[in-house]
């Protein structure tokens, strides 16, 4: 996989290319590393960038952080590769990105910020993280994201995380104690809910509505947390046949 930050010129835009410094610089003419030294860098670094078409997080270890809408709106970007350093994803870092369709690593992720990949193409199987603590409001919404494991830390799913994605398997973890309103929402390819976890206490409203093609929702056996099921969590299933809240 080729990750490159392209150097053929483009028309100046004063918004998409007044954002960062690194449009022209031969330094960037392959691999697309952080603007400057540091854990982090700039609220916005390459938001609405019409050039950058990969990223490589593993060029550079002491990036632990993807800040607040570092990548929002940057169409043509495709690939992504994390590493296993960067352990947070900012909010909206992602959104927009219409051309994402691939993201590498992740295996230390601990906190997906809200929007973080909201209206983005992103596809597949999401990496799986077993640090994953914090999974934010609409952090998946429209994606095209099939699997998705939310490891074995993360105790809340956030409301609207996957509304109207394409999801089709989503495994609960041993810890998920809430589902938030919406979370899965209008996920209409969405057939199989893996549930591992016995402290599941709460399902939002309209946590699986529309989910069209959802067959089966059952808990483990040995349930018994679940105190709170929120108005037309599961309306609209019409293909819902076994339905056990343990």
């Amino acid at each position: 996989v080729q990750f490159g930050y392209s150097t053929v010129a483009a028309q100046a835009d004063s918004i998409a290319c007044g954002n960062c410094d690194a449009c022209g610089s031969p330094k960037f003419s392959f691999f697309a590393e952080m603007p400057a030294a540091g854990s982090g860098y700039g609220f916005g670094a390459f938001t609405g960038c019409p050039l950058l078409h990969g990223y490589d997080f593993t060029s550079e270890s002491t990036v632990v952080v993807v800040q607040p809408e570092a990548f929002m709106g940057a169409l043509d970007l495709a690939v992504v590769d994390i590493g296993v350093d960067v352990h947070t994803i900012g909010d909206r870092a992602f959104k927009g990105t219409t051309g994402l369709n691939r993201l590498l690593g992740g295996s230390g992720l601990t906190s997906i910020g809200k929007e973080a990949f909201s209206e983005s193409t992103l596809s597949g199987v999401f990496p799986l993280s077993n640090s994953l603590a914090f999974l934010g409001e609409d952090a998946f919404r429209g994606t095209r994201i099939t699997t998705f494991h939310t490891g074995s830390t993360l105790t809340e799913i956030g409301a609207g995380a996957f509304e109207f994605s394409t999801l089709r398997v989503v495994s609960l973890g041993p810890n998920v104690a809430v589902i938030g309103t919406d979370a899965f929402r209008s996920c209409r390819q969405l057939e199989t809910v893996e549930i591992q976890s016995t402290n599941l206490a709460e399902i939002g409203p309209g946590a699986f509505i529309d989910c069209i093609r959802l067959t089966t929702f059952e808990l483990p056996q040995n349930s018994n947390a679940l105190s709170i099921l929120g108005p037309s969590a599961f309306a609209n299933t019409p293909r819902l046949r076994t339905f056990d809240l343990g």
